[in-house]
Parts: C-alpha cells; structure tokens; sequence
C-alpha cells in the first residue's frame, strides 16, 4: 500500500471522529468569470457550481471592526479534504450554518490532502 494511500485512509477515519466539530458546506464555485454585455447592457455572472462537503469548523470568531458603518463580521476556519472539492478562488463562496460567506484568500494552507481556508461575512451591529 503507498504511503499516499495510507494518508487518505486516515484522513478519512479522522473525519469521520470529528463528528462534533463537522458541518456540512456548500462550495459554489464560478465556474466562468463575469462579463458584460455591451449590446444588451446586460451583465453574464456566469454559472456557480455547487459542492457539498464535510468540513471542520476550527474557529468561529466575531471581529469588530468599530466602522462608522454599523456593522461587524463574522470569521470562520474551516478545514476540508482538498480532494472533496478542488481549486476554489476568492470571488467563490461558502454556505455554512444557513448563512454565505465570502472566502478570504483561497485557501490560507494546502499539503494536497487537506485545506484550510478563512471565510468571512457581515453581521449588523444591532
């Protein structure tokens, strides 16, 4: 068996313990950049495909940003077999929890097997 084998198994077998820490996510990547239409005036944002994935949520923090616009985010880390979802960039984004949100710098950590990724949103201050 070749050690990249033996990497995936228990890869596999540390996701399926981690059942605590685990939330289902929907990657949806744009899988075409945006264009405009000058003839139309129309603007093309492409098609977004979605993939739904089991992912570890490290951290989940709210960060103050003392605007002058009432409004502060949210951050999360999540942590997600690389092999589950594939290339993502930061105009993608993220359904976790019943809420979107925008991927930070895609992603922050890959070894290959595992990613990491910050991903971010807005929340009133109220």
């Amino acid at each position: 068996m070749s050690i990249d084998v033996t990497i995936r198994n228990g890869l596999n077998t540390a996701f399926r313990l981690l059942t605590g820490l685990k939330k289902t996510v929907v990657f949806k990547r744009k899988t075409s950049a945006n264009r405009y239409d000058f003839n139309n005036r129309f603007v093309d944002s492409g098609t977004v495909e979605d993939t739904i994935v089991e992912a570890v949520v490290l951290k989940d923090e709210k960060m103050d940003q003392r605007s002058a616009t009432n409004t502060n985010s949210r951050k999360l880390q999540l942590l997600y077999k690389t092999e589950d979802v594939g290339d993502i960039s930061s105009y993608d984004e993220v359904e976790v929890m019943g809420y979107t949100w925008k991927i930070g710098q895609a992603p922050l950590s890959e070894t290959g097997h595992v990613s990491y990724v910050e991903v971010y949103r807005e929340v009133d201050r109220g």
